[in-house]
């Protein structure tokens, strides 16, 4: 911004043109008046001094008005200065959030390809520890066909289980892996509930009777026996659910409950509880259930054992379904887990 000039050229003008006429009027008056009187140049005199002052005043008025201009100006200056010096800082903070942002796009690109990479050498490993995992089952299983006294088939039937653990571990690495990659999805296909339900009844049945626990089991007299779905997952999600009841509860009742939410002409949705009077859960550990390798505290891994991953496949493939696994539970009484999942049936 150009500086203001100071007025002095206005006011000399001024005062110069003044000045000019004062002696030009003098001159005139002089010249009609022979003998110019006293009067005469007094009234001469007072227009000189008129002059004089208005001049004065004018420039004083002038200078003052100037003096104004100045100080906005110099106010204006240092404001444009302050605008550009908050604009240089913005543009450099600007610049460095690009930078950042730019760095974190990096480093985020970087973990996702680890990830990948962990995740997928990891479903490579768990389906090639698990094709030798099943070879030693069906030896043990085939040993267990040979004639062999109890002895023997007691340690055959302790390395089946150790093995069939091992080998459940083995297919909950290879689920998580293929939720991680999104490469996890439904098989549909026709399937019995009833068969379903049975064997997974038949599997926990022993268990229950060792604990004294009545295992029951409930269903809505509506719900049509053949269904279109994946079975496999099914079974999957409900052993989960029902073994976790299993494992926590010492005398009561583990009860799976199966009801109709909605039925249409050829869907139905169809709600799945199980409920138990076990440890039951704290309101605050609640969160922990559905995250990978969690468990509510490291007394029950100790205790009832459990890699953390069963409830967060579950809660995977109930989504899968179109549903979510939902909980109630209180401590020393019990707890209620619950999903809704929708399968086609042949309406008759």
């Amino acid at each position: 911004m150009e500086k203001l000039k100071p007025p002095i050229k206005i006011s000399l003008i001024y005062f110069v043109f003044s000045v000019i006429w004062i002696i030009w009027s003098d001159g005139v008056v002089m010249m009609l008046a022979d003998e110019p009187d006293l009067v005469t140049r007094m009234q001469t005199y007072k227009g000189w001094l008129f002059v004089l002052a208005t001049s004065l005043l004018i420039y004083g008025l002038i200078l003052k008005d100037y003096k104004q201009k100045e100080q906005l100006q110099e106010a204006l200056i240092k404001r444009n200065d302050n605008l550009e010096e908050v604009n240089n800082r913005l543009v450099n903070e600007i610049e460095e959030r690009k930078r950042i942002e730019a760095d974190l796009v990096a480093v985020q690109k970087s973990l996702e390809e680890a990830n990948n990479a962990k995740t997928k050498f990891l479903a490579n490993m768990s389906h090639e520890i698990r094709t030798p995992m099943n070879g030693i089952m069906g030896m043990i299983q085939l040993m267990l066909a040979e004639d062999i006294d109890d002895k023997q088939k007691e340690y055959m039937e302790l390395a089946l289980n150790s093995a069939r653990s091992l080998l459940n571990i083995i297919n909950d690495m290879l689920d998580i892996s293929r939720i991680e990659l999104g490469a996890m999805q439904l098989d549909n296909h026709s399937f019995s509930l009833s068969t379903v339900i049975r064997n997974i009844f038949s599997l926990f049945r022993v268990g229950v009777e060792n604990k004294k626990i009545n295992l029951v089991y409930e269903q809505a007299p509506d719900i049509p026996d053949m269904l279109q779905g994946d079975s496999n997952r099914l079974n999957q999600v409900l052993m989960n659910l029902v073994g976790n009841a299993v494992k926590f509860t010492d005398s009561g009742a583990v009860r799976l409950h199966i009801s109709v939410v909605e039925k249409k002409e050829d869907k139905i949705l169809l709600r799945f509880s199980v409920s138990d009077t076990g440890i039951g859960i704290a309101d605050q550990d609640l969160d922990k259930l559905f995250k990978s390798f969690s468990q509510v505290d490291s007394f029950n891994r100790r205790k009832y054992g459990g890699t953390g991953l069963g409830l967060a496949i579950s809660q995977n493939i109930v989504e899968l379904m179109g549903g979510k696994i939902r909980v109630e539970s209180r401590p020393g009484q019990g707890s209620t887990f619950e999903f809704a999942a929708w399968f086609s049936y042949q309406a008759s």
